[in-house]
């Protein structure tokens, strides 16, 4: 009975440890969240980002890209491309 306890115990601290978010490269450098964003317009919706409350970011193959709001990051999920393709061609 003893050792059932103990693999049950294993058992949920390694599936805690495997599901727990990995750190991003701005919170393992102490940057600010978003600080290497590649542009300051949002793609989507054109507007300054910030400039409707917290911005919200995605990386990209690689690249931050800085979106305005929530409902814009649901808009880039839908087709990244489009919206990367946005972002390089505005340079914004």
């Amino acid at each position: 009975m003893n050792m059932s306890k103990n693999y049950l115990l294993g058992s949920i601290v390694s599936l805690i440890t495997l599901t727990a978010p990995a750190w991003s490269n701005d919170q393992a450098t102490g940057q600010k969240p978003g600080a290497g964003a590649i542009n300051t317009i949002c793609p989507d919706s054109g507007d300054k980002v910030g400039s409707m409350g917290k911005p919200v970011y995605v990386n990209y193959h690689g690249k931050t890209i800085a979106l305005c709001c929530q409902q814009c990051r649901r808009d880039f999920e839908q087709n990244p491309a489009r919206y990367a393709a946005l972002v390089e061609k505005s340079g914004k």
